[in-house]
């Protein structure tokens, strides 16, 4: 059943999105700040952390996909259920995640496009690591060259919207 719901989903990605080959081929750089984010899918999670920052590069291979880079820092924020105990601790979280992103619009002043990342993240308080996710099923941004980002999704770098500014060159 699942391989059937995902020939279907790649389907519909290759017949519906109106990307053009050519368009943004190049390399986008972006600095984004989330409204709230969840730092760590692996740990009993206990709490939130406010204003996650990330760094992101992304090369627009084709039209359709492009690939790269996340830097994600969680502040100092986090409380995770730690050891038998269940004493609390306040940690800081870094993740670093390999991101792919499918294009269905682009246009020379807007993009719209889904992004999928998976990683490795690093509590510091607790010295653990644990995997990092992102999942953003809608991004938008807008802009030529300097270009502001929003995106909806959830995961390690924010939850539930995501905002910044990059730049695009060649």
């Amino acid at each position: 059943m699942k391989n059937v719901i995902l020939v279907i989903l790649l389907s519909a990605m290759s017949l519906f999105s109106i990307a053009k080959e050519n368009d943004f081929r190049g390399h986008d750089v972006t600095m984004n700040m989330a409204v709230l984010s969840m730092s760590s899918l692996d740990f009993n999670y206990e709490g939130l952390s406010m204003l996650p920052m990330s760094v992101q590069y992304v090369y627009q291979h084709t039209g359709h996909l492009g690939y790269g880079i996340i830097a994600n820092y969680s502040p100092d924020r986090i409380d995770f259920s730690c050891g038998q105990d269940g004493e609390r601790e306040r940690v800081s979280c870094f993740s670093v995640m390999p991101t792919f992103r499918f294009t269905w619009i682009s246009k020379p002043r807007f993009t719209l496009y889904s992004k999928a990342s998976v990683g490795v993240g690093f509590a510091n308080g607790i010295k653990k690591c644990f995997a990092a996710a992102q999942l953003s099923p809608v991004g938008i941004t807008f802009g030529k060259t300097v270009f502001g980002q929003f995106e909806l999704g959830a995961g390690t770098q924010g939850l539930p919207l995501l905002f910044g500014v990059g730049f695009r060159f060649k």
